[in-house]
Formats: structure tokens, C-alpha cells, sequence
């Protein structure tokens, strides 16, 4: 899991007011979620291979997870791949 820093901000009125409706329409479960989606959405515009390589491969494998179609993997299991590669790759150079 990714580290996380909580960070507090002051927003003016008008898009204070404009989340709360988001959240109130149901657009988003909360204040926070709709800012870091937006925040998010907003760092993926800035890089389009990101942004490909989420809207192709990760939005796909997440839904198949959360959906049931696939087991998904342990944090041992993933680690151990992630470490597996990060070694191959340092040995080779």
C-alpha cells in the first residue's frame, strides 16, 4: 500500500460549495473521495501513457478483481513478484 499523508487545504466558497453538491447528488461518497478522484483524474491528464496504461490495463484488472471474475493475488505474493522483477532487472544491468 502506497504511503499517505493526510494534507488540509482551504478551498474558496463557490468550490466548496460545488463538492458539496457533488457529494449530495450522490456524484461521490464523500468530500474527500470526490477531491482525491479529481486530484487523480487531473495527474493522469498531465501524462497520456499513465493515463493509457490505467484506462487499458488497471480500470480492467481492478473491475475483474472487485467483480469476483478474478482471485486476485496475497501482498506476500505480490511483493515477492514485484521484488522478483525489481532483482532480474538490477541484475541485468
Amino acid at each position: 500500500m502506497a504511503a499517505i499523508r493526510k494534507i488540509t487545504v482551504e478551498l474558496p466558497e463557490e468550490t466548496a460549495r460545488e463538492i458539496d453538491a457533488k457529494v449530495a447528488s450522490g456524484f461521490s461518497e464523500t468530500a474527500e473521495a470526490y477531491v482525491v478522484e479529481s486530484v487523480e483524474s487531473y495527474l493522469l491528464g498531465q501524462n497520456p501513457d499513465i493515463a493509457t496504461w490505467v484506462r487499458e490495463k488497471v480500470r480492467p484488472a481492478y473491475d475483474a478483481w472487485k467483480s469476483g471474475d478474478e482471485p486476485g493475488v496475497s501482498a506476500e505474493e505480490a511483493f515477492a513478484g514485484l521484488e522478483a522483477r525489481y532483482l532480474a532487472r538490477k541484475a541485468a544491468g
